[in-house]
């Protein structure tokens, strides 16, 4: 399985894995940027759903609508007691729905907020325990069962990814993540091929980034950003 998903780059040569504080100081410094995929495997499965001809209402929500459920949910699980340093950030809650794509869950996201992440200096917060909100079910609801799909349509891929010593739930798991982050590479791939198509000159100047790519190669001056992502979005 090991040429199946994201690529990661070794003993940490691209800016990827590094902290987003770091990252964005280097590429400002030296006018850098980044091409990747917005709310990329939601939307993939949106699209999927699509071309079978099913509606995934819930994901679809909280791809359109991210910015309101960052903001609702943020306060419907920060504590009213909380300094400014435990409110739920917009990350904490894009985190949330990304985990529950892989078989995690509210109870999951709770656990790490409190323990926080002393690896990315995030420190442990409080989360105020409520019941799971609407737009969160929704969404979960949607993933449950479009997940049943996907693996009974795909029985060699969750076959190849399984592992005999875990139990059913967690080989299922690692199949939608392996599904997501196939076609996730697929389209990153995509995506080069059609930046190459317009600048020929980025050809081995860009850096794999799991969903995308970044780079500190100048566009042309005849193309211009917003030209260059409606050409690689009509090409993916």
């Amino acid at each position: 399985t090991a040429n199946l998903a994201r690529r990661y780059s070794d003993n940490n040569a691209s800016l990827t894995p590094h902290l987003k504080l770091i990252k964005n100081t280097i590429f400002q410094f030296y006018n850098g940027f980044d091409i990747d995929m917005i709310k990329g495997h939601p939307t993939i499965l949106v699209e999927i759903a699509k071309s079978n001809d099913i509606a995934l209402d819930g994901v679809q929500f909280y791809i359109d609508n991210f910015k309101q459920i960052a903001i609702e949910l943020g306060e419907y699980y920060t504590p009213d007691s909380a300094y400014c340093d435990d409110q739920i950030t917009p990350a904490d809650i894009k985190y949330l729905f990304n985990l529950t794509i892989y078989g995690g869950g509210f109870s999951t996201w709770v656990k790490s907020i409190q323990e926080g992440n002393a690896k990315k200096g995030i420190p442990p917060r409080n989360v105020a325990i409520q019941p799971p909100h609407k737009y969160y079910t929704d969404f979960k609801n949607d993933i449950d069962e479009f997940k049943k799909k996907l693996i009974e349509k795909n029985p060699v891929l969750l076959k190849t990814v399984s592992k005999p010593e875990d139990p059913q739930w967690k080989n299922e798991n690692r199949f939608m993540s392996y599904y997501c982050q196939i076609i996730e590479n697929d389209c990153v791939y995509t995506a080069y091929n059609a930046l190459l198509d317009k600048c020929p000159a980025f050809k081995r100047r860009v850096a794999w980034a799991y969903d995308g790519f970044t780079t500190f190669a100048p566009l042309p001056p005849e193309i211009t950003m917003p030209e260059m992502i409606d050409y690689i979005n009509n090409a993916v």
